[in-house]
């Protein structure tokens, strides 16, 4: 095993791709080809001159479009270790290696530096005096004492897409229409959930009506054939719903593997909308398994339901590996596994619909999802957001020209970006990716109408202006007025006012 010291001046961007990163040139080429897997590596901030954490590499270094990047797991100190507590000590222990720091009491500017075991454990044994969080003391003892049984190896893991399989546990939010669904799909720029099998993967949409019952199972009544009075029969039993198919086939995929969580065995509980149903009601006492250690694992079991302990020792696939289930988890109880992965979606328009406590919301990681203007190295082949036209009678505008005005407009209006648009909110009908009028006005004009705009009456920005009937007469444009014989013309000085600009068709 190797000890690093890295000095990180845009620290914040690395941890967040939880990635060392490195031009692949001559005077870099030392991070792809000293850092091995499970090397243990300080992390120095450059710009606030503290230690903030350490890091474990947990993949061989690569190179991806001339810049290297190594996998790091990450453990940050909630109370960073400031340069003048450890700067003289650590350059006393760091002996004949004479790195990280120099003569002058200064940290040498190489980006990695090798440094010795006992310079490494000096920084653990500061940092347990500084801390005050309970949870990262005990992981800074564990790493003191080279205890890695919390802290597997993975060595042996294959990358899929742009993943490993490390345990993925987040809501993707932004805009209507940003593609989040798409994302999770992707198999270049997203989670690869399209060459996924069928079997390690299950979908669902919350919605106001949505309960535990059907997100989980219930005991429920069903007609079923008495073979020997040959009579139907109500019987009852627990039918499973989407968590419980996965929870069962993620225990599943991992027994097969060895116990191990592989980038082949990875199970996916997908949640479309997941603001739209009531969290709370929906997840009940799985809410508690959410909570997963630096492995995967749920920090805390929960019984299950007799019915729905029942159906898993009995009914479900556990039933051929129980022996490894009970040894595991428990007779009656559950635990989310490593290689069971939760990936929800949410539109920021609907955020209010049914508000998360914070409890919720920090049991995820959450990314945000931007609205593309124009097309980029993450867009992939299938993007044609920026070949989108809308043909309104003998004039043409694009897609993206509109969306662009349109959207500052909504924040100009609202001060808020909860109510813009993404770049597939329409998508054309046609293979021409020409947008209809009527699909134009039905989709797009309707939503800016109805969760924008109708009470906007002072702006005249987009609607309640005056425009002329032809008959002389002045009328203050509303959603019902794109349905009268000078709705064409309306909508053009709509997209006048906005300053989008007319194309060729």
């Amino acid at each position: 095993m190797n000890y690093f010291f890295v000095s990180q001046r845009d620290q914040a961007k690395e941890n967040e791709m939880k990635k060392l990163t490195a031009p692949d040139d001559k005077s870099h080429s030392y991070v792809a080809k000293y850092i091995h897997v499970d090397d243990l590596i300080v992390q120095y901030n450059s710009v606030s001159l503290n230690i903030t954490g350490v890091a474990q590499a947990i993949k061989k270094p690569y190179v991806v479009n001339g810049t290297i990047y190594a996998d790091i797991d990450i453990y940050n100190f909630e109370s960073p270790l400031p340069k003048d507590v450890w700067v003289k000590k650590l350059r006393e222990k760091q002996g004949e290696e004479k790195t990280p720091v120099n003569e002058n009491y200064s940290v040498n500017s190489r980006y990695l530096q090798k440094m010795n075991e006992a310079s490494f454990n000096y920084i653990l044994e500061e940092a347990q005096k500084f801390e005050k969080n309970k949870d990262v003391v005990d992981t800074i003892r564990k790493l003191a004492s080279m205890d890695f049984a919390e802290y597997p190896s993975k060595k042996n893991q294959t990358v899929r897409s742009n993943q490993d399989s490390t345990m993925v546990q987040k809501i993707l939010f932004g805009a209507p229409g940003t593609g989040k669904s798409f994302k999770i799909d992707d198999p270049v720029n997203g989670y690869g959930l399209k060459n996924v099998g069928e079997s390690r993967k299950f979908r669902t949409t919350f919605h106001p009506d949505y309960d535990y019952a059907q997100f989980v199972g219930a005991y429920k009544p069903k007609k079923e054939l008495n073979k020997t009075t040959n009579k139907e029969e109500l019987t009852y039993s627990f039918v499973p719903q989407v968590f419980a198919k996965a929870y069962a086939a993620a225990w599943k995929q991992y027994f097969a593997a060895g116990n191990e969580s592989t980038a082949e065995n990875q199970v996916y509980l997908v949640i479309e909308e997941i603001n739209r149903g009531n969290c709370a009601q929906i997840f009940g006492d799985v809410f508690q398994l959410l909570d997963r250690d630096s492995e995967g694992f749920s920090q805390y079991s929960i019984d299950a339901d007799c019915d729905f302990a029942t159906w898993l020792k009995e009914d479900s696939i556990l039933k051929t590996v129980w022996n490894d289930y009970e040894a595991k988890v428990g007779d009656g109880k559950l635990n989310l596994p490593p290689n069971l992965n939760i990936l929800a979606t949410m539109n920021t328009s609907d955020q209010s619909l049914f508000p998360m406590d914070s409890a919720f919301k920090r049991r995820f990681d959450w990314e945000y999802v931007p609205i593309k203007y124009a097309k980029d190295s993450d867009c992939g082949d299938d993007w044609k957001a920026d070949e989108f036209k809308i043909v309104i009678g003998d004039t043409t505008y694009k897609w993206l020209d509109f969306l662009k005005k349109v959207n500052a407009d909504i924040y100009d209006a609202t001060q808020s970006e909860d109510k813009q648009m993404g770049e597939f909110f329409i998508k054309p009908k046609s293979g021409d990716l020409k947008i209809a009028f009527n699909e134009f006005r039905s989709k797009v004009l309707f939503y800016l109408w109805d969760s924008v705009y109708k009470d906007e009456t002072e702006r005249q920005a987009v609607f309640h202006f005056p425009y002329g009937d032809g008959d002389g007469k002045i009328n203050s444009v509303t959603f019902q007025s794109l349905f009268g014989k000078d709705a064409e013309a309306i909508v053009n000085k709509i997209m006048e006012n906005l300053k989008v600009e007319k194309v060729t068709a």
